[in-house]
């Protein structure tokens, strides 16, 4: 059986550092082109893949246009999510692409649009449902922890050097950049959508942003489930580099509750029973990046082969998106409460 070809969009740090290491030995893809606007990032990735003869190019609709690939993988900046994912769409081709999918609701019901139109997915790439995410559900539902009540998430980020280039790319990224995933998670373990939010943002003199660089507030779904907040992009409340960002996290539900801390969540997940004496290591510390990666294109795989359903497709994804957008409002209003209704 022939593999899944694909092209990679975007040859910045996260693709060259984290996905490409990961990519190589999938057993059923192959890496057909490498895309990046700067001819040298494009250039990096290829070296970083370690094949001379693998295609560069500059322009993504060339790319598409010579390679005709399966699958394009996105992973350039925001504003130019809805540009790229368009294209390859439009090319024939898959699309699995980096959080926050879109920058506005009208793009995403374009592109969710344009996906049913051309038969090609857009699958987000909300991998934080992956790994633990897995298990942890599992125990939500065979009633170990039972059906979620509550949710508390805490982030300290030290992101205030050297962000010229990421602040004219990326509006509110105190909301946008790391919280679509909290919000993701939580719906993928609740089977909810949030319908209000809340949020204040922070103010502190330092913040490399447009933002306010901080914000506190929460989110509630229409069966009750609360969760509650707080982001900084400019706390050096870790510094060391291997447990940064700092994140913890609390899930409360009828039966018992999980914590665990971070950077990125990776800390060991424990049980708190009032069965049991004192809290329980369920899930040990490990960082389990790769195997999320495998699973994903897995997934990826599946579909285009067999039609399985797309992970996180971007009819799915609207719903984590507008819980954003309704937070980022209501921030903009000092706090006022927001119905997601508002923002669909």
């Amino acid at each position: 059986m022939s593999k899944i070809r694909y092209v990679v969009v975007g040859c910045g740090g996260y693709n060259n550092n984290y996905m490409i290491p990961n990519l190589r030995g999938h057993a059923e893809t192959e890496l057909a082109g490498v895309v990046d606007v700067a001819r040298e990032r494009a250039e990096a990735a290829r070296e970083a893949w370690g094949d001379a003869r693998l295609p560069v190019f500059t322009d993504f609709r060339e790319a598409l246009r010579q390679l005709q690939p399966d699958l394009a993988l996105v992973h350039t900046n925001l504003s130019s999510h809805y540009a790229n994912c368009r294209n390859a769409l439009e090319a024939g081709c898959h699309v699995s692409v980096a959080k926050p999918f879109v920058e506005t609701i009208a793009q995403a019901r374009e592109l969710a649009a344009l996906s049913r139109q051309t038969g090609r997915f857009v699958s987000v790439q909300q991998n934080a449902r992956l790994g633990h995410a897995e298990r942890i559900k599992e125990w939500i539902e065979d009633g170990t922890v039972g059906p979620l009540r509550y949710g508390q998430h805490n982030t300290f980020r030290d992101r205030w050097h050297g962000l010229a280039e990421y602040q004219i790319t990326e509006d509110w990224p105190v909301i946008n950049a790391t919280l679509i995933h909290l919000v993701d998670q939580a719906r993928f373990w609740t089977g909810q959508n949030f319908v209000r939010a809340a949020f204040r943002g922070v103010h502190v003199p330092w913040s490399p942003y447009r933002d306010p660089g901080a914000v506190s507030g929460w989110w509630e779904t229409r069966e009750g489930f609360m969760l509650s907040v707080f982001q900084s992009y400019v706390s050096r409340l870790v510094n060391n580099p291997a447990h940064h960002p700092f994140e913890n996290y609390h899930l409360q539900g009828d039966q018992a509750a999980l914590t665990w801390t971070g950077p990125w969540g990776q800390g060991a997940v424990h049980l708190l029973s009032p069965a049991e004496p004192a809290p329980r290591e369920v899930i040990p510390a490990k960082a389990d990046f790769g195997n999320v990666v495998a699973q994903m294109m897995d997934k990826l795989v599946a579909s285009i082969r067999e039609g399985a359903p797309v992970f996180c497709s971007a009819e799915d994804n609207l719903q984590s998106l507008a819980a954003m957008k309704a937070a980022e409002l209501s921030a903009r209003r000092g706090g006022a409460v927001v119905e997601t209704a508002e923002v669909l």
